[in-house]
């Protein structure tokens, strides 16, 4: 039955029982519930993880141009610039930048 269950469909199956909040679905349904919620967790690691690299990619490619790869460039360099608002993003280069030899 997991299987077949999407993250984007745990707000479907609340509707039905008319439950407001899912903290009862989670008393109810715990196990399910908490397959759900490690599999969305393994998704937002796959999602952190791939921004990651591509800030790596980034940075190295200014470096390689023979430019410093401050947060602007490399923030205009993504393909979603809204990225490096995330505090991983920021570690990400900050840890870049010391193997660069920057800091």
């Amino acid at each position: 039955m997991l299987s077949a269950l999407h993250i984007k469909d745990f707000g479907l199956y609340r509707r039905p029982f008319r439950y407001k909040s899912s903290g009862n679905l989670y008393r109810l349904f715990p196990n399910i519930c908490y397959k759900i919620s490690s599999r969305y967790q393994k998704y937002e690691d796959k999602i952190i993880q791939s921004r990651c690299q591509e800030i790596r990619k980034v940075a190295l490619r200014i470096h390689r141009s023979g430019k410093k790869p401050n947060p602007h460039n490399v923030a205009a360099a993504l393909a979603q610039p809204s990225i490096f608002r995330n505090p991983y993003a920021q570690a990400e280069l900050t840890k870049v930048k010391r193997e660069l030899g920057y800091e």
